[in-house]
């Protein structure tokens, strides 16, 4: 397994849209297995491919304080969600160090391939809901500060590119 370059959140790249995985061949498990360890590595929650640079739908999670319970979801769609919302302090790998209070469903159902291919449901709530919801907006080039005041994501932005351009 290998650590991968994440990309920093000011790029464009984010929000290019994601195709679907056709098939799930070594290649595809084996970048997944790097997913995991990447997001290990930088101490992440979720992570989908386009923090990598890397334009399929997929996601890795692992909400657990010992990373002991990770999930892959292919081609996640979120099928339902709940009226009832959560607010919960947000922040991602390619935006070290800051974070925003989003809200989001509180209760959501998923559908996804496993890394058996196997078609499978999932009814999340609470930190995985709100993880998932997170990483699959990246599939349709939505960042966590989209969802906040034009004023922050802007203060957020200017943090990041001072602290990461070149």
């Amino acid at each position: 397994m290998a650590v991968l370059p994440i990309i920093i959140g000011y790029d464009q790249s984010f929000r290019t849209k994601c195709s679907e995985v056709e098939s799930l061949d070594d290649q595809t498990k084996a970048f997944i297995n790097d997913m995991f360890e990447t997001m290990r590595h930088n101490k992440g929650c979720g992570m989908a491919a386009s923090h990598v640079g890397v334009h399929k739908r997929i996601v890795v999670v692992d909400i657990s304080d010992d990373y002991s319970n990770p999930q892959a979801f292919i081609n996640p769609v979120i099928i339902k969600k709940s009226d009832e919302a959560n607010t919960y302090k947000e922040g991602s790998i390619s935006f070290p160090g800051e974070y925003a209070d989003v809200t989001r469903p509180k209760e959501i159902t998923v559908k996804y391939r496993d890394l058996d291919w196997q078609e499978c449901e999932i009814t999340a709530d609470g930190l995985l809901a709100t993880c998932l919801q997170h990483e699959i907006d990246h599939h349709d080039g939505i960042l966590f500060i989209d969802q906040i005041s034009p004023m922050k994501r802007r203060i957020i932005l200017e943090r990041i590119k001072k602290k990461y351009k070149k």
